[in-house]
């Protein structure tokens, strides 16, 4: 009996041993039964690995990571405030009103007149104090406008919380519908891939109601809850996937419409 050096013979599968440590090795491998098998295993996994493709992501899986990782090392984009919006609005309004009635103004002095202008290109004279005396008092209302605005605080800051909560949640509103149109089996695969992650942070289930709505004919027959749902045409042929059962290791269930049977293999 002796104590089989496993790490030994894997070395020496490998490989990697030279000198004493290989003749030792040999040696073991034909003496001991064991070391024999281990190192057939051994020799065995290396031929399968050697074989193998090399592991490389898909487009899909690029895309995605890329994505992510853009999310994560971008700056982010600053955001206008409602409150700023409003400011900004209201004195664009103001501003505009201003330089209409100025350039009114030049105008009429340029027209030498007291109670309006006239403008001549070869046929009759027109007559621009209607428009000229129409204008002011819009000024004034602007004005108006742009004060009551800004000093409705409260209105606004209730604006804003409500935009910043409309936000956040459709930011964490994951996708669990998805029309994709023609594509074929390996598409669909990335598809529910993507899916089956949104599933992970989706809270609720799907109602079959809005299943139907979005174009699913087969949710009323789907038994249990419905996770996530993907439509599309699979090789020509209209195919409803439903991904039920646990959100951490979904069930996929493919049915085609309109008959809502399972697919031919």
């Amino acid at each position: 009996m002796h104590d089989h050096d496993l790490d030994l013979i894997a070395e020496h599968a490998s490989g990697l041993l030279t000198g004493a440590d290989e003749s030792r090795a040999t040696e073991l491998v034909g003496t001991c039964e064991a070391c024999a098998r281990e190192f057939a295993d051994h020799t065995r996994i290396r031929t399968l690995l050697a074989a193998a493709p090399a592991p490389s992501l898909s487009e899909f899986e690029r895309t995605r990571l890329r994505r992510s990782v853009l999310d994560t090392v971008a700056p982010p984009t600053p955001a206008v405030a409602p409150r700023q919006r409003l400011f900004l609005a209201a004195a664009g309004a103001v501003a505009a009103v201003l330089v209409v009635v100025a350039g009114v103004g030049i105008v009429g002095q340029l027209g030498g007149g007291d109670d309006g202008f006239t403008l001549a290109d070869g046929g009759d004279a027109v007559d621009t104090t209607a428009s000229a005396e129409a204008l002011v008092p819009f000024d004034q209302s602007a004005g108006d406008e742009a004060e009551t605005l800004m000093a409705d605080e409260d209105a606004e800051r209730h604006v804003e919380e409500a935009a910043d909560d409309a936000g956040l949640a459709a930011a964490a509103a994951p996708q669990l519908m998805v029309e994709v149109g023609e594509i074929d089996g390996a598409v669909l695969d990335s598809v529910l891939g993507e899916l089956s992650a949104a599933v992970m942070d989706a809270s609720e289930p799907l109602v079959v109601e809005e299943a139907v709505r979005f174009g699913a004919s087969c949710a009323p027959a789907v038994e249990g809850e419905i996770l996530g749902l993907v439509l599309a045409s699979v090789d020509g042929v209209p195919t409803q996937v439903f991904l039920l059962g646990d959100r951490a290791e979904p069930t996929v269930l493919m049915l085609v419409a309109p008959d809502c049977a399972a697919p031919v293999p």
